[in-house]
This record gives structure tokens, C-alpha cells and sequence, in this order.
């Protein structure tokens, strides 16, 4: 069953190539709702592996709208449950990267985790991956101060009506001290 969305590419944009139909997933489209929209990824992810994205270009978590951020727990939850149901995955793994070249656009990774005995090759090669990718972000963390970016990131949420404009502002100022390490 092929579902509709109206959101407007942005050039460039793979993700938004594939919400506004000008490119096709590997099965087609699997869920939708008001603003979010899955489809099954293709190698070299884990076979059953979902993307879940925004359905309206969004390059980062901060550009969310309320009700956009509101309504993706109950979409990751809906789509994990479906993904146990369907696949017989004993657990889902949720992943984000919004990363790559840029425009980015919002999405994460729904992961099935199938029994130890149902490891298709596939997914233990994932697994390697994404255990790799978790040992250099171990490194390079170790060389960033984790106690000011803390206490900066704790008096930001304490400010209380922190404002997107102020989200996106808080956010590069983060970035831009990663940056240095």
C-alpha cells in the first residue's frame, strides 16, 4: 500500500528525495503518520532495519515542532512493536545520525535485534560497525571536557523558556566548542 506525503524536496536532499516519492525504498513505504514517515532501509543495515524521518525537511532535532517532537516517541514505539510482531526481533535498537553531506535531514535508525541462534550474516557485521563506531566516539570523548559541556548544557535546560531560536543558538555554541577537540 503506497501512502501519499506532502512535503517539498529540498535539492540535494536524499532523504527528502525518497518523502516526496521522486525515489522509491526497497519495499516501498511501511508507515505514516502527520509527520513522520518509515521505510525499510537497504544495505548495509541490518535486514528489517526502518528509517523513520521527518516528512518536512528538518536538518536537526532543535527545528522540531512541538507537535513534530511530540508525536516521535509514539511513532518509535508504534514502529518498534511492529518490528517485534513482524520480524521476531527480541529487541529494537534506535540509532541517529544526522550526518553525511550536507542538506542533512532528521532521521533514525529502528534496528531489529533477533536471537543470538537468528544472526544473519548481515547483522553481525553491523554489529561490528556500529561497535566500532561507539569505540572511536569513547576516544575522542575522552579528550573533550565532559564536565563543562555538562554544566553549560544543564544551565541552558535551567534557563527555563529556552526558545528554538535560543535551542539553535545553545546548539552551535556546543558545536563549535566540539570543534575544537
Amino acid at each position: 500500500m503506497e501512502m501519499t506525503s506532502v512535503a517539498a524536496p529540498v535539492p540535494g536532499c536524499e532523504s527528502c528525495a525518497y518523502t516526496s516519492g521522486e525515489r522509491r525504498a526497497p519495499g516501498g513505504r511501511v508507515y505514516e503518520n502527520e509527520h513522520w514517515l518509515v521505510e525499510h532501509v537497504g544495505s548495509p543495515w541490518v535486514t528489517g532495519t526502518m528509517v523513520v524521518k521527518t516528512k518536512v525537511h528538518r536538518e536537526a532535532l532543535w527545528e522540531l515542532t512541538p507537535d513534530e517532537a511530540g508525536s516521535l516517541g509514539p511513532t518509535l514505539q508504534t514502529v518498534s512493536q511492529a518490528l517485534v510482531a513482524a520480524l521476531g526481533a527480541e529487541r529494537v535498537w534506535l540509532m541517529m545520525m544526522v550526518d553525511g553531506s550536507p542538506p542533512y535531514h532528521v532521521h533514525m535508525l529502528l534496528l531489529p535485534r533477533y536471537p543470538e541462534g537468528d544472526l544473519p550474516a548481515e547483522t553481525a557485521a553491523a554489529l561490528a560497525d556500529a561497535q566500532r563506531l561507539v569505540r572511536q566516539a569513547t576516544d575522542r570523548l575522552d579528550k573533550v571536557d565532559t564536565e563543562n559541556l555538562s554544566v553549560r548544557a544543564r544551565i541552558a535546560l535551567l534557563q527555563g523558556d529556552l526558545d528554538h531560536d535560543k535551542a539553535v543558538q545553545a546548539a552551535g555554541k556546543v558545536r563549535d566548542y566540539l570543534a575544537v577537540y
